[in-house]
């Protein structure tokens, strides 16, 4: 299923993400890519994976289609950070409760909102 690039500001920065869905009314799922990979570490699983909702698969700030600022002390590269952008993105983006799905960095991040 090839996907088309989505864009979320977040906090003046443009992350990138791609959703997918099949089924209306389905719980959603936020895919969390790990560290040095992106969103396209999931391309495998998307399509089989809509068939029971709605899909979601985001790339961390500083990873894949992200911007990617210098990190400073106010937006530091940290499990906090990502966790706060994954809390803000599950209020912003999917808006309802989600499944929350991570790899390596992608499974702590979402732990650790500020």
């Amino acid at each position: 299923m090839p996907m088309q690039d989505q864009f979320w500001t977040w906090r003046d920065r443009q992350i990138c993400y791609w959703a997918a869905q099949s089924v209306a009314d389905a719980p959603a799922m936020v895919l969390i890519h790990g560290f040095g990979a992106g969103r396209w570490h999931w391309r495998k699983n998307i399509s089989d994976l809509s068939a029971f909702g709605r899909i979601y698969a985001i790339d961390l700030l500083g990873f894949g289609g992200s911007d990617k600022p210098r990190p400073t002390p106010e937006l530091p590269y940290t499990f906090e950070t990502w966790g706060q952008q994954v809390a803000d993105f599950l209020r912003d983006v999917v808006q309802s409760p989600a499944i929350l799905v991570g790899n390596s960095v992608g499974a702590i991040a979402p732990c650790r909102p500020l």
